[in-house]
């Protein structure tokens, strides 16, 4: 008689108390084992990287934690789990919360497939292309996305939304969701850039109205929210002050604007940035948020051109009209209500 016999042929009464919590003890841990993948840590910990701050490399990465290059290679290959206070500090460098790896290293392909399915939308909706737009309408009917997610996919499907009820409603409930106090919704407070987003997509659709001081408010409301140094946070901003700049031209507002834009703008074209991401391209870099910041640069080249020559044309008015080229504040607070 072996041990592993002695659940089916003793009496119950008889059996020993300490076989009874083996098997479900057991079953955890195999639960727990399998929902943890390196690998998605790896990716994780990757796109985090080359997204939240697409000018840090590697190196600068591993000088910033403490360890070599090719450690956190191995880290970001999913071919070494890092120790938690290691991956505490990757995250304090990259400038995300811990827990925003960890989750998303437990769950499942699907989110991460959303998250590039959401960069490749941008990208096309950058470079002017039609993007499959069938997974984020999936994803928004589950309606068991995180409120950041969520808010995300709304504004997205709003822009590209040809029907004005739905078009207005998905925009609204957008706008519901970053607005502390509107409609009880969790305001995502603690990703600005989020906010900056949707109210640029809801002030291009005020515009699309005719509602041109909609449109200014909404955009007003967005720039003094995008105050992130990412990739596309900074493109976000540029492109929020553009848009004020060209609906209140002629004004100092309208100078300040265009200043910020130009400031933005240059930074996103920054020909090392280029060379990284054309770089990663031919390298193990995640391909879809390469796509994403190549269509970022791109399209920061043409409207860098397009504020630069706005630019001066308000200054050669403005120098007609005082004989004086004004140089405003273009800090974020002077010209927003």
């Amino acid at each position: 008689m072996t041990e592993l016999e002695l659940p089916e042929r003793r009496p119950s009464s008889e059996q020993p108390v300490f076989l009874a919590p083996q098997p479900p003890v057991a079953r955890r841990t195999r639960q727990v084992r399998q929902a943890f993948d390196p690998r998605l840590l790896g990716t994780s910990v990757r796109e985090a990287r080359t997204t939240r701050r697409p000018s840090l490399t590697l190196a600068a990465l591993a000088s910033a934690v403490g360890c070599s290059v090719a450690l956190l290679s191995k880290v970001e290959n999913g071919v070494v789990v890092p120790s938690l206070p290691m991956l505490s500090a990757i995250a304090n460098a990259i400038g995300v919360p811990l827990w925003s790896l960890m989750d998303d290293a437990s769950r499942a392909g699907p989110t991460g497939h959303l998250e590039a399915q959401l960069q490749h939308v941008h990208a096309s909706r950058l470079l002017g292309w039609r993007p499959d737009l069938t997974p984020l309408v999936d994803a928004e009917r589950l309606r068991n996305l995180d409120v950041e997610m969520r808010t995300r996919i709304l504004a997205l499907l709003a822009a590209y939304d040809q029907d004005p009820v739905s078009r207005a409603s998905r925009i609204a409930d957008a706008i519901a969701l970053v607005t502390p106090g509107r409609m009880g919704a969790n305001p995502v407070s603690h990703t600005p850039d989020v906010r900056a987003e949707v109210l640029m997509t809801a002030g291009e659709l005020a515009l699309t109205r005719s509602d041109a001081a909609e449109a200014t408010t909404l955009w007003g409301r967005g720039l003094a929210c995008a105050t992130g140094t990412g990739m596309w946070q900074t493109m976000v901003r540029a492109r929020l002050a553009l848009n004020l700049a060209r609906l209140i031209e002629g004004s100092n507002t309208s100078t300040a604007a265009l200043t910020l834009a130009r400031e933005s703008l240059e930074l996103v074209s920054d020909p090392a940035i280029v060379a990284r991401c054309e770089a990663n391209l031919e390298g193990d870099g995640p391909a879809t948020g390469t796509v994403l910041a190549l269509a970022i640069i791109a399209t920061a080249r043409g409207l860098l051109a397009e504020v630069v020559g706005r630019i001066a044309v308000s200054s050669v008015r403005r120098d007609a009209l005082t004989d004086q080229v004004v140089r405003p504040d273009v800090s974020h607070s002077r010209h927003l209500r």
